[in-house]
């Protein structure tokens, strides 16, 4: 009789050392969600002040920029235990994400030039180098504000990682690589942790890709090459829309899938980042680069002075008619 009472006593102090210790274990998890909720606000705080001080064309490339942050952080979302069987610290990589891009609306803009304009080559086009220099700001507010919102310096130099050199690989024969190079006379450096290569991919499958997602309204087109479209004309006004056009959809898909490959490259070298470039969810994004040319095949050029392009019957001047006729053509 001793010895089962000793043996229940045992079972029970054990069963309570447990239940305290998956307490603790959920109250620190709760603790560390928390954490990262508030820090995330703080990100998406920034692209909604972009979007709320802006009007016109500069507020639909704010909104643009959001859904493109958005659209990656989503995918680490959907995939995060995969991604974290490969090595990925997820909750670092999605906060590397949404702190990415913040640099690219006019109020950042103005603040990197600032901090840059005593520096040999910023006297000129300042506004080309602080959109390729981009991920500063999002770096330094990281920098500036990790002990106040409860980050450890470990913790912060590890979305800091995430973030830096994500524009990347900085191929010469690339939009953002030729224009590195003769805005800053060297080549973009690659990113360095595996947290930064696989946001990288993110980026430049974004950027290369153009898809349909089903919505209230019937199927939309989401992507990168709706995104860039709508800079670059803001960027170039005067550009006929159709080379803007044309450009985009055959040369971006076609960079991206260089870039994503001299990616590939760097699993040569880092072995433990070979699991990532091996996985199914690596071969699926990579698979939306191409799905680009069954939405170009709906486009022509007819070639009119005014710069005009077709869809269908339809003749489009500007990205705005160029999606909905694209939708429309998906809705049929």
């Amino acid at each position: 009789m001793f010895r089962l009472i000793s043996l229940l006593i045992i079972v029970f102090q054990f069963e309570f050392a447990m239940a305290i210790s998956c307490r603790a274990l959920l109250v620190d998890q709760s603790l560390e969600n928390s954490l990262f909720a508030k820090i995330k606000r703080q990100a998406v705080n920034e692209y909604q002040t972009d979007i709320n001080i802006s009007s016109g064309r500069a507020q639909l490339n704010a909104k643009e920029n959001f859904k493109h942050v958005s659209r990656m952080a989503e995918q680490v979302v959907e995939s995060r235990s995969e991604l974290e069987k490969a090595g990925v610290d997820t909750k670092a990589l999605e906060l590397a994400i949404y702190f990415s891009d913040i640099g690219k609306s006019d109020r950042a803009s103005e603040i990197i030039v600032s901090l840059n304009k005593n520096k040999q080559g910023w006297e000129r086009n300042t506004r080309m180098k602080s959109f390729l220099r981009h991920e500063d700001y999002g770096i330094l507010l990281i920098q500036n504000n990790y002990l106040k919102w409860g980050l450890s310096a470990e913790q912060a130099q590890k979305i800091i990682d995430g973030i830096a050199n994500h524009n990347g690989p900085g191929i010469a024969d690339s939009w953002f690589g030729a224009r590195y190079i003769e805005e800053f006379g060297q080549s973009y450096d690659m990113p360095y942790s595996l947290e930064g290569i696989v946001h990288t991919f993110l980026d430049r499958v974004d950027q290369g890709s153009l898809y349909a997602v089903n919505s209230a309204s019937g199927k939309i087109l989401v992507g990168g090459v709706r995104k860039i479209i709508f800079d670059e004309v803001s960027r170039n006004p005067n550009k006929k829309f159709s080379e803007v056009v044309y450009d985009i959809f055959y040369n971006t898909p076609a960079y991206s899938e260089k870039q994503v490959l001299a990616l590939e490259k760097l699993s040569e070298t880092k072995t433990e980042w070979a699991q990532f470039f091996k996985s199914d969810f690596f071969r699926e994004q990579f698979s939306l680069i191409q799905g680009v040319a069954k939405f170009r095949a709906m486009v022509s050029f007819p070639g009119s002075e005014d710069g005009a392009v077709a869809v269908g019957n339809i003749k489009v001047l500007n990205p705005v008619d160029l999606f909905e006729a694209l939708e429309n053509q998906l809705n049929k």
